[in-house]
């Protein structure tokens, strides 16, 4: 064969191995990207479950803990964490696994979400059910104050104007740095704090941060299997029992829940015979019921119960820096700046309204 056509032969080898590489790196670069794979491990139960049942569901895993960028930066921020692969394989990896970099709310979030578009003010409205004997249904409507964009009022004031927040080295918020589009700055302390040791810029997974992973409590899962019929409300305080007895798996051995259940068909015999000869069938489900909502709260494999990661998306989450020990340490000139942070409840919403039934008008006040 004449030199010619052997260098033919290897340019053309090269141009099909390569285009095979090509099409092998972009088959994986797709497969490793997508929710199947990522449920594939066993590491991810709970995070799984939560997606499945959040408004994200249809999101890609990738999209939020990966970003949307440049190709060849994604790739190498997929090749940084090849590490995961070697601790799965020798099984050094954290139990619970913990998130240490958010991807930046400009790659992720704001892929998807156009923030200048808030909402001025947002109505919630809860159903949820008392532990009392009869399982009393109750409604709560809320106006939540979530701001239209505007610098001077609403939820989403937090990132409409620049707010960084400093930890100390436990991590705990000691620091609140204001900066306005006028030129207003003022920094205020928590009294007492050591001095912060890490900062960062507010930006939507700072109360979001568990917006495709909330992980139910006893309680409120049990509201929604009442609500959703899979709990019979007539029984007698299921409410009360069903959550006394999920808030006890976290210290139960998983090989003992099915014992541990057993306990609430007990309860009927004991205490409600009648009940128990009326409604048998629909009190002997209840072990395999509450099995199947523990499982969805509590990972034993992972270390991770409804306690494991906080929720900013309320109370605790806001208390972290509205508190009156947050004292102004400094500001701008002609500042005119609270001398601390206030707890004021109606900052970010109306007080709640609360009435009995399922099918009740709820009238709530819009100032």
């Amino acid at each position: 064969m004449s030199q010619k056509w052997l260098m033919v032969f290897k340019v053309c080898g090269i141009l099909v191995g390569g285009l095979l590489i090509l099409v092998l790196a972009g088959s994986t670069w797709d497969y490793s990207g997508r929710p199947d794979f990522c449920i594939s491990c066993h590491t991810m139960e709970s995070v799984t479950r939560s997606h499945q049942s959040s408004a994200h569901a249809e999101v890609r895993c990738t999209d939020c803990h990966l970003g949307v960028g440049f190709a060849p930066m994604m790739l190498f921020k997929k090749a940084t964490d090849a590490s995961q692969i070697v601790k799965n394989l020798t099984g050094t990896y954290e139990k619970p696994i913990r998130i240490r970099h958010n991807v930046p709310v400009t790659q992720s979030c704001e892929s998807c979400h156009y923030t200048k578009a808030f909402r001025r003010e947002m109505i919630k409205v809860t159903d949820w059910f008392e532990d009392d004997r009869n399982n009393t249904r109750k409604t709560t409507a809320i106006l939540l104050k979530v701001g239209d964009g505007r610098q001077k009022e609403g939820i989403h004031w937090h990132v409409e104007n620049s707010i960084t927040y400093g930890r100390d080295a436990e991590g705990k918020i000691v620091s609140v740095e204001l900066a306005k589009e006028d030129g207003t700055t003022g920094t205020y302390r928590l009294d007492g704090a050591a001095e912060p040791v890490t900062f960062k810029k507010m930006d939507c997974v700072d109360c979001h941060n568990r917006v495709a992973h909330h992980i139910d409590t006893p309680s409120g899962i049990t509201d929604k299997y009442l609500l959703e019929g899979k709990l019979d409300p007539s029984l007698p305080y299921v409410k009360r029992e069903a959550v006394k007895l999920l808030e006890q798996t976290k210290d139960t051995d998983p090989a003992a829940w099915s014992d541990l259940f057993a306990g609430i068909v007990q309860f009927y015999q004991d205490k409600y015979p009648d009940v128990y000869r009326s409604k048998q069938e629909t009190i002997e489900a209840l072990p395999e019921i509450l099995a199947e909502m523990a499982g969805q709260i509590n990972f034993p494999t992972m270390n991770v119960t409804w306690e494991t990661y906080e929720d900013n998306l309320g109370h605790d989450g806001c208390f972290q820096c509205h508190n009156p020990s947050f004292k102004l340490e400094q500001a701008s000139e002609g500042a005119e700046l609270p001398e601390t942070i206030s707890m004021d409840c109606e900052i970010c919403h109306n007080m709640p309204v609360t009435v009995e039934g399922g099918n009740k008008q709820v009238v709530i006040d819009l100032m």
